[in-house]
């Protein structure tokens, strides 16, 4: 009897359809089944080499995740979903900024759709703002489609970009629509949140970063999410990384680790997406802390975890943020910070 390759064709977008949605659940063992399955009957199958690569990205593989969309990319030239992947994974993961803008620059040529090209737009500005180059970031911006989009994923991601850029009041539009169409979307109310904030609306912003913490809350954590024991070793080995006049102003400080803010401090206007939080600290005399000492320091492993594509990067970013948080209360210290300003620090998944 003949085989149908329609048919077999049609069986297999089934199968890594099947695949996406298992991941849309959290289910990453079962997705990486049935695209394991779907390789073993077509070897340079690009859907199922796709789905391989988002998995391991989700599980903190970078290397091999992008091994999987470059296979997918020779697999199909023409396979814009593979090249986006590919530029995001560089952009948020890798910060290979120069590398990923030739994948970007090859999916604007690739995309058929709004959305699409939305997509790969945004994409150049984060790398671009990530670069130092915020006049070519705005000059792509005059390019971004004003809509409507078919994803309300596209709504939030143009949205951002528009936040980043300071355009709040585009912001706010294609902001609103995001979370207006996925309420349960947490980074669209999120950067809304930031964006009233910006403009002015503070009682309005408070409400939605309040809501965002407790979407942050109800989340799942990352598949490769730290035990509290190893996550308060990681603070450990983060501290003993900063410089030496940094560690002197944690000394005999009493670290706390938990998850997110409390409520309380989110009300009072800390960020709920904050990775730590200096308290008890020296008073202030003509806008100069009197000494260089911590009492207290909270450390959240979610949005900790929320910044570090693996478990391997927790210790930088740990680093980083009490590098950043550090300066920020005891400006003296700027000239000892080894870690820059400028990164992009938003994931995303396709």
């Amino acid at each position: 009897m003949p085989i149908d390759d329609e048919n077999t064709d049609d069986s297999k977008s089934a199968s890594v359809d099947l695949g996406w949605d298992l991941v849309q659940q959290g289910d990453y063992k079962g997705a990486m089944e049935i695209a394991e399955r779907s390789l073993e009957l077509d070897a340079g199958s690009p859907d199922a080499l796709n789905l391989l690569g988002f998995i391991h990205a989700a599980e903190g593989n970078v290397e091999e995740a992008l091994e999987h969309y470059r296979k997918a990319i020779e697999s199909d030239q023409f396979f814009v979903d593979a090249v986006l992947n590919a530029a995001d994974l560089l952009v948020h993961s890798l910060q290979d900024y120069r590398r990923a803008l030739e994948f970007i620059d090859r999916a604007i040529d690739l995309a058929e759709t709004v959305d699409e090209k939305a997509e790969a737009l945004v994409l150049r500005i984060e790398a671009l703002l990530a670069l130092g180059d915020r006049r070519s970031a705005n000059k792509t911006a005059r390019d971004l489609p004003a809509g409507p989009f078919e994803s309300p994923r596209t709504a939030f991601l143009v949205g951002k970009a528009c936040y980043d850029l300071g355009n709040f009041e585009a912001a706010e539009l294609h902001l609103r629509e995001a979370a207006t169409r996925e309420p349960q979307n947490a980074d669209a109310v999120y950067f809304l949140a930031l964006t009233l904030d910006a403009r002015g609306d503070h009682d309005a912003a408070t409400v939605g970063f309040l809501l965002t913490r407790e979407l942050d809350a109800a989340a799942a954590p990352p598949p490769w999410t730290l035990s509290k024991a190893t996550f308060e070793r990681r603070v450990r080995t983060a501290i003993e990384r900063l410089p030496a006049a940094m560690r002197e102003a944690l000394d005999g400080t009493l670290v706390i680790t938990t998850e997110l803010p409390g409520l309380e401090v989110v009300a009072e206007g800390v960020d709920p997406r904050v990775g730590c939080l200096l308290d008890d600290l020296p008073p202030e005399r003509k806008g100069r802390r009197e000494k260089l000492h911590v009492g207290r320091l909270f450390v959240y492993q979610r949005s900790i975890e929320r910044h570090a594509p693996s478990s391997a990067h927790v210790a930088d970013e740990i680093v980083y943020v009490l590098e950043r948080e550090l300066v920020y209360t005891f400006p003296s210290l700027a000239k000892f910070a080894r870690h820059p300003e400028n990164r992009v620090v938003t994931p995303r998944g396709r």
